[in-house]
């Protein structure tokens, strides 16, 4: 019989699988870039995934949207590509020819399986929990699995971004290879006895399991909480940055408890090896070890090209890149394990795809599992040994290699404590190699030479001295005008007084760093602290560097490195901080913003509104873009307001003013614009002249200069008493900016001669009046049988400073037209009588008053014949 589940259990089933997914919206999308300058500030902002030529590939959420797109790009948003096939292993057996995704609850299982299997070369650890409560799990492998021995720690990671899941399967992969293959295949037994192998194959298991734990289909980049991991971690060039996410800390704490001397972390979307720096370009900071780094990075590419000849040539020939070459970010876990933790670890873009379809991923081993193994191995080269005093006992010390090493790359090692060994990977060649510990005399040995894939080891003995100088290494950041004091404690563990020296090293090239004595005496069992000033007295930002030298009276010398970084400070303070203005129609303002650089280096900024375009924000405009302003030195930008027929209302924006740090001002702008229902009417007056029986048409043009619809009434004034004007409607509508036409119509219908005036009234809603002046002139026609014979034209008061009158008598029956015309022949008006009888008298009235002085020509124009008459205007 059919198994009827009932709809209410799908639900609640449905609502479980689901209970745990993201309650954020995660952006995917590109926008072009004019220099990659441009991407030190966007990616404090967002998380870049790509960059191709001027096209920047990225990720964000919602809040990291909002801000970014106050820079002004424009954005096109893009879908994430999710293959068809996405075959999920449900048991562990069904992951036995490697061409599934495991389910969560399979992947648990396949790492607890390994523990059990092999308990003697494998443990499983679980480092924290993620936001959702899924565990982050490590597996080590090694032939003394319960042990901490003398050998490197070596550490492979996957998937921080959630949904680049290709180095996942990998990962496992890898984990179960070493394990099936250890005792059978030399090349992997070696590893194991040799290298203590811990292995993360996913560091962000709520990203890839955000539509729950069945499947990897909706994974993102993103950890629940919305935040790319790999950008939370402290960075060398920004600073720290906490608090920071489960993930992120449970990363650090284990980083922190373990001596990693090599990593990779997996990452897709991309096919590339990745190097550091990620924060600095290779111009702006070169790694001291930039050349060991290329060479395991090139030997990885190469050996996987023996399998597949265009492998990882996407994006560079080579296969290899410094990752701020490629782009700039802050916050990877690559540079955070290189500075704080001295481990040289790379990022591996395995796959140009992030959720790769499951029938490609035995493809993708194929490619990698050599170049894997041979990565690895690259730890058990170099210069390696121990650290012990005397007694025989490990001794916590610092390993610099002169002349090689830099402070700003953190590059030198450090001894682990448990056995006192180290671990210095670098290119094969001759060095000379410092060991510094509190308590001991300080040891250079020279000439230490080695060959390619060989390894040097030095067991080091140091000797206790008669000072233990704590701490053995000083940090400090400072800003502008700021110090700070450091203690160096010297403690006397001889049998007898102890006198020393003290001095900084090269003092006049170092004057940011100053010491309260230069010489003392320690009791026996006693100590002596020097006080230690630094001071940034306007240095130029950078990494700076000094030692202070202690000198006991036996000639014994104490070497204590003092480091300071000076920040660069890109800081802007501006003036007015909002900005409000009230304008009417056809107004504008122009408003000042004062920039002023308080940091400490030329400050090179930008500025945008908040709808860039013309159409979304049309009354608001700034003078400049960009700008740069000097060290204490200011800028003005102008803001200007314009009412061009804007709509009643309230208008805001923002001016966006962003720095080269990213730091951003906001200063909003407000527009009040008022409800306003002027109108304009035209023209002011209308000026005829009619015969009996004749007529006339005008139009009065109505047109609305306010900011609302205009309703207006127009009349006839005393309507009744000029029966000779009519109007064809008398009220109307006017959108804002259109025009509205009323047509005037005067009528001599047997008018007596003379002159008619009258006035239009116009009412808008708020009860503004316009008068138009409406003037008819009626002549005067004086009939005679026969007054003569001759054509008859004359013209009185001439000159004339208004009105003249043109006396006509017509020579035969027909029109006249009457013109008057410049000095240049250009034609000032012209007006056309019809039906005028031969021997009658007509009398003209023409005006004009609007008429500029100066002599014109009024000419009169019949069927049979034309005349000219100079008149003057005053």
């Amino acid at each position: 019989m059919k198994r009827i589940i009932p709809i209410a259990a799908i639900l609640l089933l449905f609502t479980f699988q689901n209970s745990i997914a993201q309650n954020f919206t995660e952006y995917y999308f590109k926008f072009e870039i004019q220099s990659k300058s441009e991407i030190e500030t966007i990616t404090e902002i967002i998380s870049i995934d790509n960059v191709r030529g001027n096209t920047v590939y990225a990720y964000a959420n919602e809040a990291e949207l909002s801000k970014f797109k106050q820079l002004g790009y424009k954005i096109e948003y893009l879908q994430k590509e999710v293959p068809k096939s996405l075959t999920m292993a449900t048991t562990v057996d069904q992951m036995a020819d490697w061409d599934r995704y495991p389910t969560y609850e399979v992947y648990r299982s396949m790492m607890k399986n390994f523990e059990s299997d092999y308990p003697s070369i494998c443990k499983l650890d679980s480092i924290g929990t993620t936001v959702e409560g899924r565990k982050l799990y490590v597996l080590k492998i090694s032939d003394n699995v319960n042990t901490d021995e003398t050998e490197p720690e070596f550490f492979y990671s996957s998937t921080i971004h959630g949904d680049e899941t290709t180095g996942f399967i990998l990962m496992l992969r890898l984990a179960d290879s070493l394990l099936t293959s250890y005792g059978t295949k030399t090349g992997i037994t070696g590893l194991v006895n040799n290298i203590e192998i811990y292995i993360n194959p996913n560091a962000n298991p709520d990203g890839t399991y955000d539509d729950g734990n069945h499947t990897v289909s909706g994974s993102t980049r993103y950890n629940a909480n919305g935040v790319d991991v790999n950008r939370d971690f402290p960075d060398p060039r920004t600073g720290e940055s906490a608090p920071y996410q489960p993930e992120t800390q449970a990363m650090m704490d284990f980083a922190e408890a373990r001596h990693f001397v090599m990593a990779a972390n997996f990452h897709g979307g991309e096919e590339v090896m990745n190097y550091p720096w990620d924060t600095w370009t290779s111009s702006q900071n070169t790694h001291a070890d930039n050349d060991w780094f290329l060479r395991v990075c090139t030997d990885y590419v190469a050996t996987a090209r023996t399998v597949f000849p265009t492998y990882m040539t996407n994006l560079y020939s080579s296969g290899v890149t410094e990752g701020g070459d490629w782009y700039v970010i802050t916050g990877g876990r690559q540079d955070y394990m290189n500075y704080w933790q001295q481990c040289r670890e790379i990022t591996i873009e395995v796959s140009s795809t992030k959720l790769l379809a499951t029938e490609y991923l035995n493809n993708y081993w194929n490619y990698n599992k050599e170049s894997l193994l041979q990565f690895m191995k690259e730890c058990t080269y170099g210069i390696h040994g121990t650290v012990k005093n005397a007694d025989g006992n490990p001794v916590e010390a610092m390993i610099y290699i002169e002349n090689h090493d830099q402070v700003n790359d953190s590059s030198m090692v450090f001894t682990d404590l448990e056995n006192g060994d180290f671990h210095r990977l670098i290119e094969p060649g001759m060095y000379n190699l410092t060991v510094l510990a509190d308590g001991y005399s300080s040891r250079t040995i020279n000439n230490i030479s080695f060959n390619s894939n060989s390894t040097v080891n030095i067991d080091i003995i140091l000797e206790d001295t008669s000072l233990a100088v704590i701490p053995n290494l000083i940090r400090d950041t400072l800003l502008n005008e700021e110090s700070s004091v450091q203690q160096v404690i010297l403690y006397n563990t001889g049998i007898a007084a102890n006198n020393y020296t003290a001095s900084i090293e090269n003092s006049v090239e170092h004057p940011w760093i100053g010491i309260n004595k230069n010489s003392g005496t320690i009791g026996i069992s006693s100590n002596d602290t020097i006080l230690v000033t630094l001071s940034n007295d306007s240095l130029v930002p950078g990494n700076y560097s000094s030692n202070i030298i202690v000198t006991e009276e036996d000639g014994d010398t104490y070497s204590i490195p003092f480091n300071l970084n000076v920040p660069l400070i890109q800081s802007l303070s501006y003036s007015p901080s909002s900005i409000t203005e009230t304008l009417l129609n056809q107004e504008s303002s122009s408003n000042k913003i004062l920039l002023f650089n308080s940091g400490n280096t030329p400050n090179n900024y930008s500025v945008t509104l908040e709808n860039i375009t013309e159409s979304e924000n049309p009354w608001i405009t700034i003078d400049k873009s960009t700008g740069t302003i000097e060290i204490s030195s200011e800028d003005t930008l102008i803001v200007t307001l314009t009412n061009d027929s804007l709509v009643a209302g309230n208008y805001s924006c923002n001016v966006t003013i962003t720095g080269e740090n990213n730091n951003t001002y906001t200063i909003p702008v407000n527009l009040n614009v008022f409800e306003d229902t002027s109108i304009l009417v035209l023209p002011a007056s209308i000026n005829d002249t009619l015969l009996n029986e004749e007529t006339s048409v005008h139009n009065i043009y109505i047109h609305n200069t306010g900011n609302i619809s205009a309703n207006y009434s127009i009349a006839v004034e005393n309507e009744t008493e000029n029966s000779w004007i009519t109007i064809n409607k008398t009220s109307g509508i006017i959108e804002i900016s259109s025009t509205d036409t009323v047509q005037i119509t005067l009528s001599n219908d047997s008018l007596i001669a003379g002159n008619y005036s009258c006035n239009l009234v116009t009412i808008e809603d708020d009860n503004d009046t316009s008068l138009i002046s409406i003037n008819l002139y009626v002549p005067v026609i004086e009939s005679t049988n026969k007054l003569t014979t001759d054509f008859y034209f004359s013209i009185f008061p001439n000159p004339s400073s208004g009105n003249i009158t043109i006396d006509f008598i017509p020579k035969e029956n027909g029109f006249i037209k009457i013109q008057l015309i410049d000095m240049n022949g250009s034609i000032i008006f012209e007006k056309q009588y019809q039906n005028l009888l031969y021997g009658t008298r007509y009398l003209f009235n023409e005006n004009l008053l609007n008429i500029s002085q100066g002599i014109y020509i009024v000419k009169v124009i019949t069927p049979g014949i034309s005349l000219s008459k100079k008149v003057i205007k005053n």
